[in-house]
């Protein structure tokens, strides 16, 4: 068994990684060595510096979270490459004087344990025995999930009928109106013919509407008979 294999038995977080750890290490060190100095007044440096050392730690995070080898080693590619990026960047502030070669060297080191560690889970997640482990421990779960089953509601149950307001027979699809209530009531309309209202007013709107309507029938009939020369109360006119 490797050593990056023992160190990955008994994982419950990514914190017990070794790579997360040593990545983070070098992660504080360039968020150390860019608060102060004349690399921190190179914005475009400092910022290139702290964000391929902060996207180390991130993408290991992210591949232990897949749950699953290959794409965790393909985040694991990614955290390497960004691990050799922020060495490149250390590099670059030694040419321009902003760090001296010591300061370098230093923070080097943390990236280089960082590699090395990064390195080993990567070669353990792309072997066989990283994909038998998995399946090993995905057979588990399966079984686990089959020996306690979550409970599930019977779909054979009535549903609750749940009473509305236009729930009386025969109102299901009858349009609602502003003022309507849902239901019809009878008026008399002339006080000879019945017809149903769709709006349940009192009966004495009812009555006064009706009033209102025949008072202009009557003036519009008068007007009409004036227009054509017929007296009014004759019916022979020519409409």
């Amino acid at each position: 068994m490797s050593p990056a294999s023992r160190r990955c038995m008994g994982v419950r977080s990514f914190h017990d990684l070794r790579a997360w750890q040593t990545s983070r290490a070098f992660k504080l060190a360039i968020y150390r060595l860019v608060a102060a100095g004349p690399l921190a007044r190179d914005f475009r440096l400092r910022d290139q510096l702290k964000e391929s050392a902060a996207s180390a730690v991130s993408q290991v995070v992210e591949g232990f979270g897949r749950f699953s080898p290959a794409d965790f080693a393909r985040f694991l590619a990614m955290a390497k490459a960004s691990l050799l990026e922020a060495q490149n960047h250390l590099e670059d502030a030694v040419d321009r004087g902003y760090i001296s070669d010591e300061c370098r060297t230093e923070n080097n080191r943390l990236a280089q344990a960082a590699l090395r560690d990064v390195t080993a889970l990567l070669e353990y997640l792309q072997s066989p025995q990283a994909k038998a482990n998995a399946e090993r421990a995905r057979a588990k779960r399966q079984a686990r999930r089959t020996q306690n089953p979550e409970p599930r509601t019977s779909n054979n149950e009535p549903e609750p009928r749940t009473r509305t307001r236009n729930s009386e027979p025969g109102t299901q699809n009858r349009p609602r109106g502003r003022f309507s209530s849902g239901r019809q009531r009878e008026c008399v309309n002339g006080g000879a013919r019945q017809e149903r209202c769709r709006f349940p007013f009192h009966p004495r709107t009812v009555r006064v509407a009706i009033e209102r309507r025949e008072r202009v029938a009557a003036l519009a009939g008068r007007h009409v008979h004036d227009a054509f020369g017929f007296p009014a109360g004759r019916d022979d006119h020519p409409l």
